[in-house]
């Protein structure tokens, strides 16, 4: 027998209450995912203070997705240094051309504004429930698209601005741009978008790089992904409370039918891996 697939995510369980963790993983193995990724960005909560250590959230994390036959994946928490670090050793901190120091709050402690055409001004958290409008030019639904979290103010550089903030005092501002890197092509999205944005956005990059998907399906409470190793394959998930069929763009094999289909049917809460022959 040969090493079991493994399918997973990222998952963040330090920004919210560790007894939700047991419905997340209940999803997750009704999913098909057997393994998440923790931590990268945990750093504040499991040393909140220099002499301080707080993982009971974190192994009660890991001990409840093991019960669901989920594996935990820990990382290290550099790509984000709590704030207690930047005030204790601000020379940690990466130095500009121009000499100046990087301010706090930036994951990964690196320049990404280079890569994306920006110079950031600040950034600025959202109240919980609290969203700001965002105008994108292309939106065939007429759906009214947001942001939430938080949103970042940033002036464009040598970029094309695709989507402009529209509502409180950065009405008018960039929210999302696009820069060209060589051969490639940079996006920076300053906020979350909502998820009809993100499915818009997504469609448009996709459409913009000349990519055909292996596959799609008109409902988009039906997840579909990519996975790409020594072959191709389609792992596709309905969270949907109906059936949905699944266009495919070539024929692929069922690996747990071996049945090969050029379209298939995802069952209500059910998950199919395809696999591109």
């Amino acid at each position: 027998m040969g090493q079991p697939f493994q399918l997973g995510s990222d998952y963040y369980p330090e920004h919210f209450a560790t007894e939700n963790v047991s419905k997340d993983a209940l999803l997750m193995k009704a999913g098909g995912l057997n393994i998440v990724r923790i931590g990268d960005f945990a750093w504040f909560k499991m040393q909140p203070d220099s002499k301080i250590y707080t993982l009971d959230w974190l192994i009660k994390t890991v001990d409840t997705l093991g019960k669901y036959q989920i594996k935990s994946l820990l990382c290290t928490s550099t790509a984000a240094i709590p704030k207690w670090m930047f005030d204790q050793y601000p020379d940690i901190m990466q130095v500009t051309e121009t000499g100046q120091r990087k301010p706090f709050g930036r994951l990964l402690n690196k320049d990404i504004e280079s890569l994306a055409g920006i110079q950031m001004q600040e950034q600025f958290a959202l109240i919980k429930q609290e969203n700001t409008k965002i105008n994108y030019p292309n939106n065939p639904s007429n759906t009214a698209y947001t942001g939430s979290l938080w949103y970042d103010d940033f002036k464009p550089l040598a970029t094309e601005v695709l989507a402009t903030y529209n509502s409180r005092f950065l009405k008018g501002k960039p929210a999302v741009v696009k820069n060209k890197v060589g051969k490639g092509t940079v996006y920076y999205i300053g906020t979350i978008p909502s998820d009809e944005m993100i499915n818009q956005l997504a469609t448009d990059f996709i459409s913009n790089a000349h990519i055909v998907p292996l596959a799609k399906c008109a409902n988009k409470l039906v997840d579909i992904t990519e996975l790409k190793g020594t072959n191709k394959y389609v792992y596709a998930i309905n969270f949907s409370q109906e059936d949905h069929k699944i266009q495919l763009s070539v024929p692929m094999r069922d690996i747990f039918t071996n049945q090969k289909e050029e379209s298939t049917i995802v069952k209500v809460s059910d998950f199919k891996v395809l696999e591109v022959e």
